[in-house]
């Protein structure tokens, strides 16, 4: 983040998922489902106390997404909204806990030839973590 005064901030952030599983039926098909996420968004930093931060974040999100079963994939990228909270709890000048909530908005529809699929994308995020602030 890059504060621009006291309180207000610039953010962004990446993340990449990726996972192998087995298609449930009675074939038991192998699939691989990958994500990728971009933000970036302006935020507030409120003081709760000398060791405690509340930080409002929101802002935009480019999720991409690629499911592949068998030799079918279906890809895409929705872009969509991002809100989050964060609560910092300070244990040095620098050294701070960090318990995080937020939701994604940005569901997606794909065509194909049997149909159409849903991309399920939105929904509850959450976090536990520690951190260093310079």
């Amino acid at each position: 983040a890059v504060f621009m005064g006291d309180h207000f901030f610039i953010w962004g952030g990446a993340a990449f998922f990726s996972k192998k599983g087995l298609v449930l039926g009675e074939l038991n098909l192998e699939s691989k489902s990958e994500r990728s996420f971009f933000s970036i968004g302006l935020g507030y930093k409120y003081d709760l106390s000398m060791r405690q931060k509340l930080l409002i974040r929101g802002g935009g999100i480019y999720l991409g997404y690629k499911e592949r079963v068998l030799n079918s994939e279906i890809s895409g990228s929705k872009l969509g909204i991002k809100l989050e909270a964060d609560v910092l709890s300070y244990f040095y000048e620098s050294v701070f806990f960090v318990l995080k909530l937020g939701y994604v908005i940005g569901d997606d529809s794909v065509d194909t030839d049997s149909g159409t699929y849903q991309v399920k994308l939105s929904g509850m995020t959450a976090g536990i973590g520690f951190g260093f602030s310079f």
